[in-house]
Protein backbone atom coordinates (compact mmCIF):
# COMPACT_ATOMS: atom_id res chain seq x y z
CA UNK A 1 0.00 0.00 0.00
CA UNK A 2 1.41 3.39 -1.00
CA UNK A 3 1.29 5.96 1.82
CA UNK A 4 -0.55 9.16 1.02
CA UNK A 5 1.51 12.33 0.90
CA UNK A 6 0.92 14.99 3.56
CA UNK A 7 -1.30 17.26 1.44
CA UNK A 8 -3.39 14.37 0.14
CA UNK A 9 -3.78 12.95 3.63
CA UNK A 10 -4.85 16.32 5.03
CA UNK A 11 -7.47 16.57 2.30
CA UNK A 12 -8.72 13.07 3.10
CA UNK A 13 -9.03 13.81 6.81
CA UNK A 14 -10.76 17.14 6.19
CA UNK A 15 -12.70 16.12 3.08
CA UNK A 16 -16.10 15.71 4.73
CA UNK A 17 -17.50 18.28 7.04
CA UNK A 18 -18.34 17.16 10.57
CA UNK A 19 -20.07 19.35 13.07
CA UNK A 20 -21.21 19.04 16.65
CA UNK A 21 -24.93 18.79 17.14
CA UNK A 22 -27.11 18.85 20.20
CA UNK A 23 -28.17 15.51 21.59
CA UNK A 24 -31.21 13.92 19.93
CA UNK A 25 -34.40 14.27 21.93
CA UNK A 26 -34.48 12.26 25.12
CA UNK A 27 -30.78 11.40 25.15
CA UNK A 28 -29.50 14.00 27.55
CA UNK A 29 -26.68 16.46 27.11
CA UNK A 30 -23.74 14.92 25.30
CA UNK A 31 -21.51 15.32 22.25
CA UNK A 32 -22.61 14.00 18.88
CA UNK A 33 -21.30 14.53 15.36
CA UNK A 34 -23.33 14.99 12.20
CA UNK A 35 -21.19 13.91 9.26
CA UNK A 36 -21.93 15.45 5.88
CA UNK A 37 -23.25 12.81 3.48
CA UNK A 38 -24.37 10.47 6.25
CA UNK A 39 -28.13 10.14 6.47
CA UNK A 40 -29.88 9.36 9.70
CA UNK A 41 -28.83 9.99 13.26
CA UNK A 42 -25.56 11.68 14.19
CA UNK A 43 -22.62 9.65 15.44
CA UNK A 44 -21.81 9.54 19.16
CA UNK A 45 -18.42 10.87 20.20
CA UNK A 46 -15.60 8.55 21.18
CA UNK A 47 -15.33 10.12 24.62
CA UNK A 48 -19.05 9.72 25.22
CA UNK A 49 -18.82 6.02 24.36
CA UNK A 50 -15.75 5.39 26.52
CA UNK A 51 -17.40 7.28 29.36
CA UNK A 52 -19.52 4.19 29.92
CA UNK A 53 -16.43 2.08 30.70
CA UNK A 54 -15.78 1.11 34.29
CA UNK A 55 -13.03 3.24 35.80
CA UNK A 56 -12.10 1.23 38.85
CA UNK A 57 -9.26 3.56 39.80
CA UNK A 58 -11.60 6.49 40.41
CA UNK A 59 -13.12 5.36 43.72
CA UNK A 60 -9.83 4.86 45.60
CA UNK A 61 -8.44 8.03 44.02
CA UNK A 62 -11.50 10.04 45.13
CA UNK A 63 -11.19 8.64 48.64
CA UNK A 64 -7.49 9.54 48.71
CA UNK A 65 -8.17 13.12 47.62
CA UNK A 66 -10.83 13.58 50.32
CA UNK A 67 -8.58 12.07 53.01
CA UNK A 68 -5.74 14.41 52.06
CA UNK A 69 -8.04 17.44 52.06
CA UNK A 70 -9.43 16.47 55.48
CA UNK A 71 -5.93 15.95 56.87
CA UNK A 72 -4.92 19.41 55.72
CA UNK A 73 -7.99 21.02 57.29
CA UNK A 74 -7.56 19.13 60.58
CA UNK A 75 -3.88 20.05 60.59
CA UNK A 76 -4.75 23.74 60.59
CA UNK A 77 -7.01 23.23 63.61
CA UNK A 78 -4.30 21.28 65.46
CA UNK A 79 -1.60 23.82 64.63
CA UNK A 80 -3.60 26.68 66.12
CA UNK A 81 -4.98 24.68 69.04
CA UNK A 82 -8.56 25.21 67.94
CA UNK A 83 -11.39 23.03 69.25
CA UNK A 84 -13.11 20.90 66.65
CA UNK A 85 -16.85 21.22 67.30
CA UNK A 86 -19.61 19.33 65.47
CA UNK A 87 -20.40 22.51 63.56
CA UNK A 88 -16.81 23.10 62.46
CA UNK A 89 -16.48 19.41 61.55
CA UNK A 90 -19.52 19.64 59.28
CA UNK A 91 -18.09 22.77 57.67
CA UNK A 92 -14.82 20.97 56.97
CA UNK A 93 -16.59 17.95 55.49
CA UNK A 94 -18.71 20.22 53.29
CA UNK A 95 -15.54 21.84 51.95
CA UNK A 96 -13.58 18.65 51.39
CA UNK A 97 -16.27 16.39 49.91
CA UNK A 98 -15.69 18.00 46.52
CA UNK A 99 -11.88 17.79 46.71
CA UNK A 100 -11.60 15.20 43.93
CA UNK A 101 -14.04 17.04 41.68
CA UNK A 102 -12.26 20.36 42.19
CA UNK A 103 -8.88 18.77 41.49
CA UNK A 104 -10.23 17.12 38.34
CA UNK A 105 -11.71 20.41 37.10
CA UNK A 106 -8.42 22.21 37.72
CA UNK A 107 -6.51 19.46 35.90
CA UNK A 108 -8.96 19.55 32.98
CA UNK A 109 -8.54 23.31 32.67
CA UNK A 110 -4.75 22.95 32.66
CA UNK A 111 -5.02 20.19 30.03
CA UNK A 112 -7.22 22.34 27.79
CA UNK A 113 -4.82 25.26 28.00
CA UNK A 114 -1.82 23.01 27.31
CA UNK A 115 -3.57 21.51 24.26
CA UNK A 116 -4.18 25.00 22.86
CA UNK A 117 -0.54 26.03 23.29
CA UNK A 118 0.74 22.77 21.76
CA UNK A 119 -1.56 23.19 18.76
CA UNK A 120 -0.09 26.66 18.20
CA UNK A 121 3.46 25.34 18.57
CA UNK A 122 2.75 22.65 15.98
CA UNK A 123 1.66 25.47 13.68
CA UNK A 124 5.10 27.08 14.14
CA UNK A 125 3.79 29.82 16.42
CA UNK A 126 5.35 30.64 19.78
CA UNK A 127 2.39 31.67 21.95
CA UNK A 128 2.57 33.11 25.41
CA UNK A 129 1.47 30.74 28.14
CA UNK A 130 0.84 30.70 31.88
CA UNK A 131 3.77 29.76 34.11
CA UNK A 132 2.03 26.61 35.35
CA UNK A 133 2.18 25.21 31.80
CA UNK A 134 5.97 25.56 31.46
CA UNK A 135 6.83 21.94 32.41
CA UNK A 136 4.26 20.61 29.94
CA UNK A 137 5.47 22.83 27.10
CA UNK A 138 9.07 21.92 27.92
CA UNK A 139 8.07 18.26 27.77
CA UNK A 140 6.35 18.75 24.41
CA UNK A 141 9.39 20.48 22.90
CA UNK A 142 11.69 17.76 24.22
CA UNK A 143 9.41 15.05 22.76
CA UNK A 144 9.26 16.91 19.44
CA UNK A 145 13.06 17.15 19.30
CA UNK A 146 13.43 13.46 20.10
CA UNK A 147 10.91 12.11 17.54
CA UNK A 148 10.76 14.87 14.88
CA UNK A 149 7.18 14.06 13.80
CA UNK A 150 5.82 15.08 10.42
CA UNK A 151 2.53 16.65 11.48
CA UNK A 152 -0.42 15.97 9.20
CA UNK A 153 -3.32 17.48 11.17
CA UNK A 154 -4.19 18.78 14.62
CA UNK A 155 -7.52 18.85 16.43
CA UNK A 156 -9.21 17.15 13.50
CA UNK A 157 -12.51 15.28 13.50
CA UNK A 158 -12.21 11.62 12.54
CA UNK A 159 -15.07 9.16 12.10
CA UNK A 160 -15.98 5.60 11.22
CA UNK A 161 -18.89 4.92 8.92
CA UNK A 162 -18.44 1.20 9.51
CA UNK A 163 -19.00 1.42 13.26
CA UNK A 164 -20.86 4.73 13.46
CA UNK A 165 -18.80 6.96 15.76
CA UNK A 166 -16.70 10.10 15.55
CA UNK A 167 -14.31 12.15 17.64
CA UNK A 168 -11.66 14.83 17.64
CA UNK A 169 -8.06 13.62 17.48
CA UNK A 170 -5.37 15.72 19.13
CA UNK A 171 -2.72 15.19 16.46
CA UNK A 172 -2.09 13.01 13.41
CA UNK A 173 1.53 12.63 12.30
CA UNK A 174 4.11 10.36 10.71
CA UNK A 175 7.18 8.82 12.29
CA UNK A 176 9.56 7.26 9.80
CA UNK A 177 6.75 7.08 7.27
CA UNK A 178 4.30 5.36 9.63
CA UNK A 179 0.97 7.08 10.34
CA UNK A 180 0.13 7.76 14.00
CA UNK A 181 -2.60 9.42 16.02
CA UNK A 182 -1.38 10.99 19.23
CA UNK A 183 -3.29 11.78 22.40
CA UNK A 184 -1.74 14.42 24.68
CA UNK A 185 -2.06 13.78 28.41
CA UNK A 186 -1.08 16.20 31.17
CA UNK A 187 -2.10 13.98 34.06
CA UNK A 188 -0.07 11.20 35.59
CA UNK A 189 -0.74 7.53 35.03
CA UNK A 190 -1.83 5.32 32.17
CA UNK A 191 -5.29 3.76 32.29
CA UNK A 192 -7.00 1.17 30.08
CA UNK A 193 -9.67 3.59 28.83
CA UNK A 194 -6.89 5.76 27.33
CA UNK A 195 -5.83 2.89 25.09
CA UNK A 196 -9.43 2.09 24.18
CA UNK A 197 -10.10 5.70 23.21
CA UNK A 198 -6.89 6.05 21.19
CA UNK A 199 -7.59 2.79 19.35
CA UNK A 200 -10.94 4.18 18.20
CA UNK A 201 -9.23 7.22 16.69
CA UNK A 202 -6.63 5.01 14.99
CA UNK A 203 -9.24 2.70 13.47
CA UNK A 204 -11.30 5.67 12.24
CA UNK A 205 -8.25 7.24 10.57
CA UNK A 206 -7.32 3.92 8.97
CA UNK A 207 -10.86 3.64 7.57
CA UNK A 208 -10.81 7.22 6.26
CA UNK A 209 -7.39 7.01 4.65
CA UNK A 210 -7.12 3.35 3.67
CA UNK A 211 -3.79 3.31 5.49
CA UNK A 212 -2.90 1.52 8.74
CA UNK A 213 -2.66 3.91 11.69
CA UNK A 214 -0.94 3.40 15.01
CA UNK A 215 -1.77 5.21 18.25
CA UNK A 216 0.35 6.64 21.03
CA UNK A 217 -0.30 8.26 24.39
CA UNK A 218 2.08 11.20 24.87
CA UNK A 219 2.25 12.15 28.54
CA UNK A 220 3.71 15.55 29.36
CA UNK A 221 4.69 17.25 32.59
CA UNK A 222 6.66 16.68 35.80
CA UNK A 223 5.16 13.23 36.45
CA UNK A 224 5.98 11.96 32.95
CA UNK A 225 9.73 11.47 33.53
CA UNK A 226 12.97 13.35 33.87
CA UNK A 227 12.55 14.95 30.45
CA UNK A 228 8.88 15.78 31.14
CA UNK A 229 7.52 13.41 28.50
CA UNK A 230 6.65 9.74 28.05
CA UNK A 231 5.79 8.05 24.73
CA UNK A 232 3.63 4.92 25.14
CA UNK A 233 2.42 3.15 22.01
CA UNK A 234 -1.02 1.57 22.16
CA UNK A 235 -1.71 -1.99 21.05
CA UNK A 236 -4.60 -0.98 18.81
CA UNK A 237 -5.73 -4.51 17.95
CA UNK A 238 -5.91 -5.47 21.63
CA UNK A 239 -7.65 -2.26 22.71
CA UNK A 240 -10.22 -1.79 19.94
CA UNK A 241 -12.49 -4.69 20.98
CA UNK A 242 -12.90 -2.78 24.25
CA UNK A 243 -14.22 0.16 22.28
CA UNK A 244 -16.60 -1.85 20.11
CA UNK A 245 -17.90 -3.55 23.26
CA UNK A 246 -18.43 -0.14 24.88
CA UNK A 247 -20.19 1.05 21.72
CA UNK A 248 -22.61 -1.89 21.86
CA UNK A 249 -23.27 -1.20 25.53
CA UNK A 250 -23.75 2.50 24.75
CA UNK A 251 -26.56 1.75 22.29
CA UNK A 252 -28.04 -1.07 24.36
CA UNK A 253 -28.44 1.25 27.34
CA UNK A 254 -30.34 3.68 25.11
CA UNK A 255 -32.63 1.07 23.62
CA UNK A 256 -36.37 1.45 24.07
CA UNK A 257 -36.77 -2.33 23.84
CA UNK A 258 -35.15 -3.34 27.10
CA UNK A 259 -38.46 -4.15 28.77
CA UNK A 260 -41.64 -5.77 27.57
CA UNK A 261 -44.74 -5.03 29.66
CA UNK A 262 -46.95 -7.97 30.54
CA UNK A 263 -50.70 -7.42 30.33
Amino acid sequence: MVAKQKGELQHTLNGREARHVTAPSGRGRARWYQITGVDGEPYPSVTMVTGSLEKGFLLPWTSKMIREANAAEFGVYAEHGRVLTPTSLNLILDRTKHAAKNYAMKSADRGTRAHEVIESLLGDAEPLHDDDLSPYIEGFKSWQTRFKPEVVATETVVYSDQYGYAGRADVVFRLNGVLYVGDWKTGKGLYPDMAVQASAYAKAIAEMTGEPCKAVIISLGPEAGKEFWAHNEVNVEAAFPGFTGALRAFWALRSKKLFTPTT
